[in-house]
């Protein structure tokens, strides 16, 4: 095959340029338009210089050279749930509606490819007859197109990210997008072993919980701390070996809901979710300083700073007395080295105390801005020239939030650009 020459609208860090570099395709990007100065300074940390010509809108595409291939993942702003949802219809001025300044760049290039990703709400009610106008366009300049709503999970990370792809060929061409697989990575394979101290939860915001948690307890509003399944991974039911347990057992992931216990006074600013490592990681969020990206819990047997106290001046004022105590059933871990000799199950007098994450040795943390990028598919050598690009942590979740998860690309290129070359070798035979 050719080099394909790519122009990536939309650029963030380049992930496309990631996934085919993966794949080892040839390629050259002619250039790319992007208008965040740090997202561009990412891009030139990881990829090298590269031609920006900047806001879409104001492009004359008679001064870019020819390229096949045009990747645009425009902004979910205002299709997202997260936003406003003010719509993408043409001269709007929203800026999801920018999708529509692609269309220049496609009646002037005549690409032979384009692969188009936004949030799964583009294919909702409210969104869909934007896209067919979209789609309309698209035929009517001699393009078959096709489209599917992708899961980040079912392509080897660890991330419940749905997102909707369309891929369009010039002419008429078939095209299957990548089949899912059985995930193996749990959140847990992305976690640091080292992590700076302030990307814990402190003592004071855990301890607000405490008393809020008591408040809704007593005025019979019941407990705020109470684990909930999410969405579960499953797959074929089969034996496997060494006694493993099956994936089809309910166990990833694991949501306790909080509520909006941290941030301000109005609930704003952290998730008020918190995931179990050994299932998967909920959608990476935009939003920056990491506030929103999914708490963990995380053993920490030399850093309980309250918990024992708080649970042995309980059994020692006998409130419970002759009960063993559980860290929750999703745990099924006992905590009786604490509570003495307690024998049989929770009850609600301790459960407010059983429910806090610090005790019997956890604690909650954020993610790493490095661990969100590991669960968008960024490789370790990605990850350290944009973080030695000197981008602050609050850039690098918001970067890591508006990308596109490269191993989905990896698969979805891999589809159009070498199993369809495989393809065509063998039909050439006959």
């Amino acid at each position: 095959m050719e080099k394909i020459r790519v122009f990536e609208a939309f650029a963030g860090y380049g992930s496309q340029s990631m996934a085919l570099k993966r794949l080892g395709i040839d390629f050259e990007v002619v250039g790319i338009s992007e208008i965040d100065k740090y997202a561009i300074q990412a891009y030139m940390a990881v990829h090298g210089d590269t031609p920006n010509y900047g806001d879409i809108s104001k492009i004359d595409w008679s001064s870019v050279p020819d390229f096949d291939f045009l990747t645009y993942s425009f902004p979910c702003t205002d299709i997202s749930n997260a936003g406003k949802r003010k719509g993408l219809a043409e001269g709007s001025g929203t800026r999801s509606s920018l999708i529509w300044e692609c269309r220049k760049a496609i009646e002037s290039k005549r690409p032979k490819y384009l692969l188009m990703e936004n949030v799964k709400n583009l294919v909702s009610k409210k969104f869909i007859p934007y896209l067919k106008e979209w789609l309309r366009f698209l035929e009517g300049q001699g393009y078959s197109n096709h489209t599917k709503v992708l899961n980040a999970k079912d392509f080897g990370v660890p991330q419940n990210r749905e997102r909707v792809f369309m891929v369009s060929i010039l002419g008429e061409a078939s095209f299957h997008f990548p089949k899912p697989f059985t995930l193996e990575k749990r959140l847990k394979d992305v976690l640091e072993k080292d992590v700076d101290e302030s990307f814990y939860l402190s003592e004071k915001i855990v301890k607000t919980f405490l008393v809020r948690n008591e408040k809704n307890k007593a005025k019979g509003n019941g407990l705020k701390f109470e684990p909930t399944m999410g969405d579960v991974i499953a797959s074929s039911i089969t034996a496997h070996p060494n006694d493993r347990p099956c994936d089809n057992f309910i166990k990833e992931p694991i949501t306790f809901h909080i509520g909006n216990i941290y941030g301000d006074k109005k609930g704003r600013g952290f998730a008020g979710n918190v995931y179990d490592k050994d299932g998967i990681s909920p959608t990476i969020m935009t939003n920056g300083g990491g506030n929103r990206q999914p708490m963990i819990f995380e053993c920490c047997n030399q850093k309980r700073k309250y918990g024992n106290k708080r649970v042995q001046s309980l059994v020692d004022s006998g409130k419970i007395s002759g009960h063993e105590v559980q860290f929750l059933d999703a745990y099924n871990q006992t905590v009786s080295d604490i509570c003495g000799t307690i024998k049989t199950t929770i009850d609600s007098s301790c459960l407010s105390f059983i429910s806090v994450p610090d005790f019997a040795n956890y604690r909650i943390r954020k993610l790493t801005p490095r661990e969100c990028f590991r669960l968008m598919g960024v490789s370790e050598e990605d990850i350290d020239k944009i973080q030695s690009s000197g981008i602050s942590k609050t850039q690098q979740y918001k970067m890591a939030g508006n990308s596109i998860v490269v191993d989905v690309l990896y698969h979805i290129f891999r589809k159009m650009f070498v199993d369809k070359k495989d393809e065509n070798k063998q039909l050439s035979l006959f």
